[in-house]
């Protein structure tokens, strides 16, 4: 990656206005001069970044061109051999830690530890929930794990059918929402969540979800125990959720208790 080229870190989240030599910034990665190589490959070659507070950024370019490579060192995953970088006002290799516990990082290809059931990477990594994890309808011992656990089960039905991931893994005859397992889950004792997954892409609501799951067998007093768990396992900070009535939007006109009873979307019974 040569000086000058645009380094945007991928998916980070992260708050906060930085402080570097006693002058407050509004930056939250800041780089100079960072050279990693790998032996005889120089990975980065001097690079410079500054990515104010509050941005999005995507890194392009081909592949060996230094992407994951900047990420990593703005990790500190790696180690850079020149240069310097501060991430949330910390330095990346120094306060790995603490910082690791502001923030989130997806790699684009997630190898586990081969060795590891389920179950266990789960406890490893100290996950909170489980985001479309339809996979564990084909292993009862992991579903038994997520429930002594208490870890929530986040699915979108229509994402799940139209990412192909229904299909994957009920085949092509269950590749139909009114085959999802979404019943099954609630019927087993897991916590499911309803969620929307990205409403524009998937030409959905949260609504929409309610309806595939009251054409699935839901019945009303279920689903208002299906509300009930996706407001209590929410990612909303408590401070905020005491600001919010869980009955309030159910008794307005138009809402969920009113529109439940319309049939499942036409593409509930198609691939």
């Amino acid at each position: 990656m040569r000086p000058g080229m645009s380094v945007p870190v991928g998916m980070l989240c992260l708050e906060g206005k930085q402080r570097r030599e006693n002058v407050v910034t509004d930056h939250a990665i800041w780089a100079e001069g960072l050279v990693k190589r790998f032996g005889e490959t120089t990975a980065l070659d001097g690079v410079d970044l500054a990515v104010r507070t509050g941005t999005v950024l995507g890194l392009l370019g081909p592949n060996g061109a230094g992407k994951t490579t900047a990420i990593r060192v703005l990790l500190g995953l790696l180690r850079a051999d020149a240069g310097r970088a501060e991430l949330l006002g910390g330095d990346p290799w120094r306060d790995a830690v603490g910082l690791h516990r502001r923030l989130a990082y997806v790699p684009g290809d997630v190898e586990l530890w081969p060795n590891l059931t389920g179950g266990e990477a789960i406890d490893l990594l100290g996950a909170e929930r489980i985001g479309h994890g339809i996979g564990v309808l084909h292993d009862p011992s992991l579903m038994d794990h997520l429930m002594e656990r208490g870890l929530p089960l986040e699915i979108c039905p229509t994402s799940n059918l139209r990412t192909g991931a229904l299909g994957r893994q009920l085949g092509a005859e269950g590749a139909r929402l009114d085959r999802h397992p979404l019943k099954a889950f609630f019927d087993r004792g897991l916590q499911v969540v309803l969620s929307t997954d990205d409403p524009a892409m998937f030409e959905t609501d949260l609504l929409g979800e309610y309806r595939v799951a009251a054409a699935l067998g839901f019945s009303p007093a279920e689903l208002a125990r299906l509300a009930k768990t996706s407001f209590s396992a929410a990612l909303l900070p408590q401070a905020e959720r005491r600001n919010i009535s869980p009955g309030s939007a159910a008794r307005r006109p138009g809402s969920a208790c009113y529109n439940l009873s319309k049939q499942m979307p036409d593409d509930c019974t198609r691939r």
